[in-house]
Formats: C-alpha cells, sequence, structure tokens
C-alpha cells in the first residue's frame, strides 16, 4: 500500500483536484495510514504535494509541513499561500521570505500580510542594496521605519531617489534628505528638490546651485522655487556671462531686477542668440 500512495494522492488531489475528499474518507476507513501517506509525500520534498496536503489532509501535522515549506521552498509563492491560513505562523513566514531574499516578495510580504514584521522585514530589504525597493517600502509599507530607510537612500547617494523619498514619503527626514542631494552636487535633482520638497531648505540649496554655476539651473531656480532667492541667483547668472540666459531670467523670473540685468546684457548684446526669446521650460 505504501508504494501506492504517492500515486493516490497524485490521481486525486494534484491532477483531479478533489480538496482532498478522496484521501479523508479513505482514513476515516482505515484503508490509509496517516502517517506513512506523511512519511511519503515529506520524502518527495515536492513543495507543492507537502503544502497540499497541509491545506486539504484532516490531521496531517501542519506545523511540521509548514517548517519543511519554509526551510526548502526557493520561491514566496507558497509561503503568501500559507500566510493567508487561519493562525498561520507569520514570523516564521516572514523568516522564509527573507532566506528566498526577493525584494517583490519581502516588499509584497511587508505591505499585504496582517502583522508582518515591519521592522525585520525592513531590515532585509536594505541588505537587498535594492534602491528602487527599500524607496516603494518606505513609500508604502504602513508603519516602515522611515529613517532607517532614509539612511540606506543617503547612502547610495543616488541623487533621483533621494529627491523621490523626500517628495513622497510621509514623514521623511526632509533636513538630512537636503543636506544628501546637495553632496550628490546634481543640480538636477538638487533644483527638483527645492521646487517639490515641502520644507526644503531653499536657501542652503540656492547656494548649492550657485556654486554650480549651471546657468540653466540657476535660471531655473529662479523660475520655478517659491521663495528663491532672486537677487542672488541674478547675480549668479551674471557671474556665468551667459547673456542668452540673463535675457531670460528678466523675461521669466518673477521679481527679476531687470535694471541690473539689463546693464549686464547691453555690454555683451552681440552676444544674444535669437531663440533666447522663446519660452524655455524645463
Amino acid at each position: 500500500m505504501r508504494n501506492n500512495l504517492i500515486k493516490i494522492f497524485e490521481d486525486t488531489v494534484i491532477y483531479n483536484y478533489d480538496e482532498g475528499n478522496t484521501i479523508n474518507n479513505l482514513i476515516k476507513l482505515n484503508i490509509i495510514n496517516i502517517d506513512d501517506l506523511v512519511e511519503e509525500i515529506i520524502k518527495t520534498k515536492n513543495i507543492e504535494y507537502i503544502f497540499k496536503l497541509a491545506l486539504y489532509i484532516k490531521n496531517a501535522p501542519v506545523g511540521k509541513l509548514i517548517d519543511i515549506i519554509c526551510e526548502t521552498a526557493e520561491s514566496g509563492y507558497y509561503i503568501f499561500a500559507l500566510a493567508e491560513l487561519k493562525n498561520a505562523p507569520i514570523d516564521k513566514l516572514a523568516d522564509a521570505i527573507i532566506r528566498i531574499n526577493d525584494v517583490e516578495d519581502i516588499f509584497a510580504f511587508a505591505e499585504h500580510i496582517k502583522n508582518a514584521p515591519i521592522d525585520k522585514l525592513a531590515d532585509a530589504m536594505i541588505k537587498t542594496g535594492n534602491i528602487e525597493y527599500i524607496y516603494f517600502f518606505a513609500r508604502d509599507v504602513e508603519n516602515a521605519p522611515i529613517d532607517k530607510l532614509a539612511n540606506a537612500i543617503i547612502k547610495s547617494n543616488n541623487a533621483e531617489y533621494i529627491y523621490l523619498f523626500a517628495d513622497t514619503v510621509i514623514n521623511a527626514p526632509i533636513g538630512k534628505l537636503a543636506d544628501a542631494i546637495i553632496k550628490t552636487n546634481n543640480a538636477r535633482y538638487i533644483y527638483l528638490f527645492a521646487r517639490d520638497v515641502e520644507n526644503a531648505p531653499i536657501d542652503k540649496l540656492a547656494n548649492t546651485i550657485i556654486k554650480s554655476n549651471d546657468k540653466e539651473y540657476i535660471y531655473y531656480f529662479a523660475r520655478d522655487v517659491q521663495n528663491a532667492p532672486i537677487d542672488k541667483l541674478a547675480e549668479a547668472i551674471c557671474q556665468t556671462g551667459d547673456t542668452n540666459f540673463m535675457f531670460l531670467f528678466a523675461r521669466d523670473v518673477k521679481n527679476a531686477p531687470i535694471d541690473k540685468l539689463a546693464t549686464v546684457i547691453a555690454k555683451n548684446i552681440k552676444s544674444l542668440n535669437p531663440s533666447c526669446f522663446k519660452s524655455n521650460k524645463i
């Protein structure tokens, strides 16, 4: 009989999807011994068989079977299915997800599984070094450890994700992220940070843009950033010596020091490019 147990299990539970009805009846009639069945299924090392044994067969040693799945599964599919069971051992399943080390699974488990150990999963996500999913974790997972995740983003020195973190993550540490964006020396994302992030330190960011001597982003900063220090930025655009951007500054920036800009432009009028009279939007 023992040699036939796997075949019976396959013919009923696996291929005919009878959810264990046939085998449960055979066990009830003492035709199949459940201990023998469990032993043979475990020997197969087939995660699908072990999972369905735990799911469908009455009085199966569910805890033991879950342990086997957690220790040997190579994808999160069965781990997520087990997490939906009543009284599922969530911490143990989270450990299995962490062991598998797939960023999408770690993120999904933290986001969707009730009572998931968020801090432990956040630490695992940080260890993956995947900046995109560290950001997603902070943005989308309830009760995520924001400061810890922000530190991982800062450590990456990735200007785009430092900006996105500050712009879209609730309770992001804006001051630390502003200092980090400055260190990247990326004029585009320093400008976007100042333009889009609430409570951004505008003067500090403006000073960095000025030091960059990037005429394009000095102009954008003055044009688009609320409460930008216009006079300092105007002086910086003059220092670049680019009359085209001086003209754009005078034309497009609210409260620009027109007389000062006009004076500098007049000294260099021969270098003015007619195309600068067109609107220049980022």
